[in-house]
């Protein structure tokens, strides 16, 4: 009996059988009052045909609502916080120029942003990208976001394996040395896809304790350069330095010492991206109508010809002979030459926040670790001077100077010495020429520069300063295959580069 009467309950769970039923007796009442007329008037037929309406009805009405409740039921799809703000998203796209095969990166970036809103903020109505930070590479990207007036987070995205490193790194060497970072790493939401052939994900910074007006007014070191007057450039840089002395003023013991890689392998980017390298110089130099004689960008000439009295050593052919056939000799292995420390190891101008505290003080904050490690301190100083000159100063003060005056400004950064070896004295740049030196642009550069190689001059050893024009090649000649960088300023990366091969002297 109850499997009899289970369907019959079924049916008149849903509204749909409920109301045919009513129907049903609702027209069977009008048969019968038109039976019973009919009866009267000997004329039966009006109340069978409505009565047979009826029943008819009635049977399609349960058989709809029999099958409409055994249907399995679906599940409502909770709302998903909305995105606002993927302009900016869209808007460094647009800016890093990508190619034809490079077109999916973007979608696959937004698929990560609505994991992150769903997983990390499930109940907000919604998720803002209230800006991005400087960088060069594509498939990467750092943000500031903020759902519902909560907290600001920034938010990168970035290989699977970074990820890991960096987390591992912070809980390593970050948490307990240095104090201006940008609080605990985290991963904001499980979701990992395939671009470049590897695994991406994101990772977020929490920032607990911070002042959240401070936080929303973040930007990097690189747009704060820009926008900054020398003086506040110099006390934010000196400020930099001072959250970085805990790893730097300590060498490292023979314990991590042993685990330090070789200079080789330190520096050995500029192997492993060489053809980079090379189609990143022929490119630029085709952008600026070939001022380098296109014959000369191969790595079997030693010197190019930059003018009838201006000759300089070709950089292509110094790494392939020195870092490639490993002829540094008492440089790389020479252990009175290197001095370690953590370092780390991808400092450059978008990896350093700076925020307007309520005082209208200046903080620094330092993010991004996954290449931290044990290595020459000076190899994150030269990072940081690499991208002031051939990225912080103005492109197009930079083209103004031309060829002949880049060269003399690189000269003039790096001073010649009569002796065998460049000294630390060599480090300090000479004076700015005089037809320079009301120009802004550059006298600021030149202060900025000369506060740099101060600071590096105390993390080396003994009076030789070429483990520092070491450091500031490998930081140098990448510069050539970035995306972010004007013609010009890759023009200058590679005379620079040039002068440094000379003053290394191999």
């Amino acid at each position: 009996m109850q499997q009899l009467l289970s369907p019959i309950r079924k049916i008149f769970r849903t509204a749909v059988g409920r109301m045919a039923f009513i129907l049903f007796i609702l027209m069977m009442l009008a048969a019968l009052y038109l039976g019973l007329q009919g009866i009267n008037l000997l004329a039966p037929a009006p109340a069978l045909a409505v009565a047979i309406i009826a029943i008819a009805f009635l049977l399609l009405s349960l058989t709809i609502s029999y099958l409409a409740s055994s249907a399995p039921t679906q599940t409502t799809l909770p709302d998903q916080p909305a995105i606002i703000g993927l302009d900016y998203l869209f808007e460094r796209w647009q800016k890093l120029q990508p190619n034809a095969t490079e077109s999916s990166i973007l979608h696959k970036q937004f698929l990560l942003l609505q994991a992150v809103a769903q997983q990390q903020y499930p109940t907000a109505h919604h998720v803002e990208i209230l800006k991005y930070f400087s960088g060069s590479k594509l498939a990467s990207g750092t943000y500031l976001i903020q759902a519902n007036g909560q907290a600001p987070k920034v938010l990168k995205f970035d290989r699977a394996d970074n990820i890991q490193k960096e987390i591992n790194r912070y809980h390593d060497s970050v948490k307990l040395h240095l104090d201006f970072v940008a609080g605990e790493p985290f991963v904001p939401a499980a979701q990992q896809l395939q671009m470049q052939g590897e695994s991406w994900g994101t990772i977020a910074y929490k920032f607990i304790g911070n002042d959240q007006s401070e936080i929303v007014q973040l930007q990097t070191f690189a747009e704060y350069y820009q926008t900054s007057k020398r003086q506040q450039t110099l006390t934010a840089l000196a400020q930099i330095f001072r959250i970085m002395s805990p790893w730097w003023k300590y060498p490292a013991n023979n314990e991590h010492h042993a685990q330090a890689p070789d200079l080789y392998a330190e520096y050995d980017r500029l192997t492993r991206r060489y053809h980079q390298i090379k189609m990143g110089l022929i490119d630029a130099n085709h952008q600026i109508n070939d001022l380098l004689a296109h014959n000369q960008l191969s790595s079997s000439v030693e010197q190019i010809c930059l003018t009838e009295q201006w000759h300089m050593r070709n950089p292509l052919s110094w790494i392939r002979e020195n870092l490639m056939g490993q002829r540094l000799g008492e440089l790389a292995y020479d252990p009175g030459l290197r001095r370690d420390s953590i370092v780390h190891g991808d400092f450059h101008a978008g990896n350093i926040l700076m925020s307007q505290h309520h005082e209208q003080m200046t903080k620094a904050w330092v993010i991004d670790f996954p290449h931290t490690h044990v290595g020459p301190t000076v190899q994150d100083i030269a990072r940081l001077e690499a991208e002031v000159l051939f990225g912080l100063v103005e492109a197009t003060a930079v083209q103004q100077l031309g060829l002949e005056g880049l060269y003399t400004l690189g000269c003039a950064l790096l001073p010649m010495t009569s002796h065998k070896q460049p000294s630390l004295a060599c480090l300090l740049p000479d004076p700015l020429p005089t037809s320079w030196q009301e120009t802004a642009e550059l006298a600021k550069m030149w202060a900025v520069i000369k506060l740099m190689r101060q600071q590096a001059s105390t993390y080396l050893n003994g009076n030789d300063a070429r483990p520092y024009y070491l450091a500031l090649i490998h930081a140098t000649m990448p510069i050539l295959y970035y995306r972010d960088r004007t013609p010009w300023q890759k023009l200058f990366a590679f005379l620079t580069s040039g002068i440094l091969c000379e003053r290394l002297g191999q």
